[in-house]
């Protein structure tokens, strides 16, 4: 972990356990995030990384523990690759736009929303392919997209499951 830990506090585990059908994958995990930290899970595959990521979005709930998540947390994230159906008929500036979190009724985007998506697709280097179908991109492009969602969502913490999967080093 990196950063002073000195701002608020966003995430927090205490003694978590998770497990999928009775067996245990994460055992007493206990670590806390600051706004200014960055911090790297690293492990090899099947250790539990996606598991604490899930714990952390609260799609899972721990069998022990607790989680804890400031009040009205914005958190961005950006999933495996391999956990997307790439035959979904959506382009990428449709698969962006779904990220907004609008109080507007309507269903459409507004022009400042579609605005927004062309501003972080282009900051990514991908606002040429917004009309592109998501499963014509490269995986470093993917890549771009899922984060281009996340970060349209102006997130206080972000998520980033297998980041450099399919990305080139520029």
């Amino acid at each position: 972990m990196t950063g002073t830990g000195v701002g608020p506090e966003l995430i927090r585990l205490n003694g978590v356990n998770a497990s999928y059908d009775h067996k245990l994958v994460l055992e007493d995990v206990s670590f806390h995030v600051h706004e200014d930290q960055f911090t790297g899970i690293v492990g090899p595959s099947g250790a539990g990384k996606t598991t604490l990521l899930r714990l952390l979005l609260q799609t899972l709930a721990p069998v022990a523990g607790t989680v804890w998540r400031a009040p009205d947390l914005r958190v961005g994230y950006v999933p495996q690759l391999e956990s997307v159906s790439w035959n979904f008929p959506i382009t990428v500036f449709e698969c962006v736009l779904m990220s907004r979190k609008s109080s507007r009724i309507r269903p459409w985007a507004s022009a400042a929303e579609k605005a927004s998506v062309s501003a972080v697709l282009e900051r990514l280097g991908i606002g040429d392919l917004g009309e592109r179908h998501i499963r014509e991109l490269s995986g470093g492009q993917q890549q771009r997209m899922f984060l281009a969602r996340a970060l349209l969502r102006q997130p206080q913490l972000l998520l980033l499951d297998e980041p450099t999967s399919g990305v080139d080093i520029s």
